[in-house]
């Protein structure tokens, strides 16, 4: 079974975290609480549509260690605000990262966290670019957690996350992120060129992906 990112996020977010946060935004610990819960889905949701191709992953890779999140030089998102530059150096990966995850979206995704958490758009964007690196850097350590950080690692394991994304998504989500892309099946090409859709669910289905990413090359893109 593959490891619900969503449920580990929400636990690493707690506590003198949150209160760090709330402090660093300028809202309440509720505030920043409610936030965290409605954020950790749109994050993990992104990625996974984001790695969904080799050339997708491959630049998600890149983006993570342009900013220093692969997982290696932070082992907490407490270790990240007790870094050098604090806040400061958040903010300066965050904004980056935000663009580089939601893209064209990032103004609805971020328009939804206002409306959802009862805050202005400018409060949501704050704590959109102090969290995202937080959310990233999580992702980065799980994907690198068997020694290897590339494309393939981080791919393989967003693919298993979209049943723990359907059951986690607050009311809107779905549509901020792209009804198309949220939660949707894997399109699979076999051999014989048909297709088939799965959502992670049938091993051979993700089996055929990675081995077709292989043979197109997959090393090259890392």
């Amino acid at each position: 079974m593959a490891v619900n990112l969503i449920d580990l996020l929400k636990g690493e977010f707690a506590g003198a975290l949150v209160t760090r946060l709330a402090a660093a935004s300028g809202q309440t610990s509720e505030t920043t609480h409610k936030v965290i819960e409605a954020l950790v889905p749109a994050v993990v949701g992104a990625l996974a549509s984001k790695t969904s191709t080799p050339a997708g992953a491959a630049e998600m890779i890149r983006t993570l260690q342009r900013t220093g999140l692969d997982g290696t030089r932070f082992t907490s998102a407490a270790l990240i605000f007790e870094g050098s530059g604090g806040v400061r150096a958040l903010v300066t990966m965050g904004g980056p990262l935000v663009s580089a995850i939601f893209g064209e979206r990032t103004n609805a995704v971020n328009n939804w966290l206002a409306s959802h958490a009862g805050i202005g758009t400018r409060s949501s964007l704050s704590l959109l670019t102090l969290l995202v690196p937080l959310v990233g850097n999580f992702v980065s350590k799980h994907a690198a957690r068997n020694g290897r950080f590339d494309a393939l690692a981080l791919a393989s394991l967003l693919t298993g996350q979209s049943g723990h994304l359907r059951a986690a998504a607050p009311p809107g989500l779905a549509m901020a992120l792209g009804p198309e892309d949220f939660g949707r099946p894997a399109i699979v090409v076999e051999p014989s060129g048909a297709t088939t859709g799965g959502v992670g669910g049938t091993k051979c289905h993700w089996c055929w992906r990675f081995l077709r990413w292989r043979s197109l090359g997959w090393a090259s893109a890392r």
